[in-house]
């Protein structure tokens, strides 16, 4: 018969081991969660790249018109402008970069992107480049930490155990 198998509609989890995680402490359940992350170093790192890729793209994204508006001289409408070519160039890079997270290795693309995404803020935020080249630097960076994002994920589904996967 066609439909749902229980595995797939209890999560991948068996009746008995369900009832008792649910019977567990908060705070037991919180340090097996915790030990079984220290003890995958990869993931922990992977998570910690994760996380300040995330907070620079969120930086750029939030102060990128108050550096454009205020350091670089440009005009509120133009730096508005340069902040959706910022999430255009975002959108498309994802697209970009998953297609080629399917072909190549992941840490082929990661190294790069991550690495770009330091040199394009960088660069953009130390007020000494022409205007242009800061906006244009400015959509490069934040481009570069969305393409950071699927070859993230491919390395942590090959860190992770195939149960664990979604």
């Amino acid at each position: 018969s066609r439909g749902v198998s229980k595995e797939v509609s209890a999560g991948g989890r068996s009746g008995d081991s369900t009832e008792s995680t649910e019977k567990k402490p908060l705070g037991q359940r919180v340090r097996t969660q915790l030990r079984s992350l220290v003890q995958s170093p990869a993931v922990l790192a992977l998570t910690l790249l994760a996380l300040v890729a995330s907070m620079s793209g969120w930086g750029l994204r939030s102060f990128s018109v108050v550096l454009l508006t205020d350091g670089y001289s440009y005009d509120l409408t133009t730096a508005n402008t340069v902040l959706t070519l910022m999430f255009v160039g975002s959108a498309v890079a994802t697209l970009i970069s998953g297609l080629l997270t399917d072909r190549l290795s992941a840490t082929t693309i990661i190294v790069p992107a991550y690495l770009a995404l330091g040199v394009g803020a960088v660069v953009a935020g130390s007020l000494s480049i022409p205007p242009l080249l800061a906006a244009l630097g400015i959509v490069f960076a934040a481009s570069a930490q969305s393409m950071g994002n699927p070859p993230s994920n491919k390395l942590l589904d090959n860190l992770s155990e195939r149960a664990d996967l979604g």
